[in-house]
């Protein structure tokens, strides 16, 4: 009996044991799981942040190039120049993105390009309309362009600008304006029509 007794207890603490062990691998087991998982998940990159404004064609095309419109209105593909870098919208400077969404609306990208030269930055964008815009490195405008025959905006331009090209071009459109550190020259889309020149005031 005494015998019996002892077997039947040492089979109790075995069973116990058993269990506990079990127990307790099957929690390490969760817990190497878990921590795969987060490990897995951090290793993963953040998804970038997009702009409704953002590359469209151009980031179907390799990374060493980038898609432009040309003259007329036929899509093409540059390649990059070692200075220049393919960018998303989200890249530019704040400046620059609140002057597309005021000045040219929704319109899609076909290309945004971040251009260093030494260690001085410009931004260089493409719209799906052809209109080209440069930008400084603090994201002010330097260049706005047309390439489809089509007038710019002006609600950026300086007032006295649009009312002096009004007076003496009635209905005709600007095609291009540059403004540098000094003076704004402006070029209409009329044929042989002259580059106009302003001071940085708007004054001709």
């Amino acid at each position: 009996y005494f015998f019996s007794k002892s077997t039947i207890m040492r089979k109790i603490v075995l069973t116990a044991a058993s269990l506990s062990l079990f127990a307790f691998y099957s929690c390490e087991s969760k817990k190497e799981t878990t921590t795969s998982t987060e490990i897995s998940k951090t290793e993963l990159p953040e998804d970038a942040l997009v702009t409704e404004n953002d590359l469209t064609d151009s980031s179907q095309a390799p990374q060493d190039s980038y898609v432009v419109l040309d003259d007329k209105g036929q899509q093409k593909t540059e390649k990059l120049d070692a200075n220049e870098k393919l960018i998303s919208g989200n890249e530019l400077p704040v400046p620059a993105k609140n002057f597309i969404a005021q000045n040219l609306g929704n319109v899609k990208f076909l290309h945004s390009l971040k251009e260093t030269e030494r260690t001085i930055s410009t931004y260089k964008i493409q719209l799906e309309n052809g209109i080209k815009v440069e930008f400084s490195e603090n994201g002010e405008w330097k260049e706005v362009k047309s390439e489809l025959n089509n007038p710019i905006p002006t609600e950026f331009i300086p007032k006295s600008i649009v009312e002096y090209i009004g007076k003496n071009y009635p209905k005709v459109g600007i095609e291009k304006i540059e403004k540098d550190q000094k003076e704004i020259k402006v070029e209409l889309l009329q044929h042989n029509s002259p580059t106009l020149k302003f001071d940085l005031d708007g004054k001709f």
